[in-house]
């Protein structure tokens, strides 16, 4: 049987239950991939056959009307879903991953000392390590500021790094 979809007076059973068995993969599949479960796309795809079915038009005028529709639908119930506070939302707010008073202190404490053991480095350590961490610039840059090759620049990071972490060990020994 041919079925014609740019008749929206096609709505005998047969005629019906052909579009079905034609579209009802490509839109299950549109569905599916946004879903969290079988039945979620399946409860989704019958929703797509039956809008279509009760627009004005027949709403069965393409595959990719159907696809597009579906589509749509995902979009819509996503979107209905973000504006709702669930569970995990309300939730989220009792539990923070945001870092507590004794957190921000001891990183405050750390960045401290790390800075102070940054100063206390030779002047060429501290101002590679400086410009290289501190200002993002790359060997090359750095080595243009500094009058010296990339490699160089990576060869002195490595020795600056090297004596911070000599330095900083002596420091947590000492406390």
């Amino acid at each position: 049987m041919k079925v014609e979809l740019d008749n929206p007076a096609a709505t005998d059973s047969a005629d019906l239950q052909a579009l079905c068995e034609r579209y009802w993969l490509p839109v299950y599949r549109a569905v599916y991939r946004s879903c969290r479960s079988k039945s979620e796309a399946e409860e989704l795809t019958q929703e797509v056959f039956a809008r279509a079915l009760a627009s004005p038009e027949g709403g069965l005028r393409s595959g990719a009307y159907l696809v597009q529709s579906a589509r749509n639908l995902t979009i819509d119930r996503w979107r209905a879903e973000q504006r709702r506070p669930g569970v995990d939302a309300l939730n989220a707010d009792l539990e923070s991953n945001e870092p507590g008073p004794e957190a921000l202190t001891e990183a405050d404490e750390q960045r401290r000392t790390i800075l102070a053991a940054l100063d206390a480095l030779p002047e060429r350590y501290s101002e590679v390590l400086r410009l290289r961490l501190q200002e993002g610039m790359s060997p090359l840059e750095v080595g243009v500021l500094m009058k010296i090759s990339p490699n160089a620049v990576r060869q002195l990071q490595y020795r600056a790094i090297r004596v911070l972490k000599m330095q900083l060990g002596h420091l947590k020994e000492d406390s």
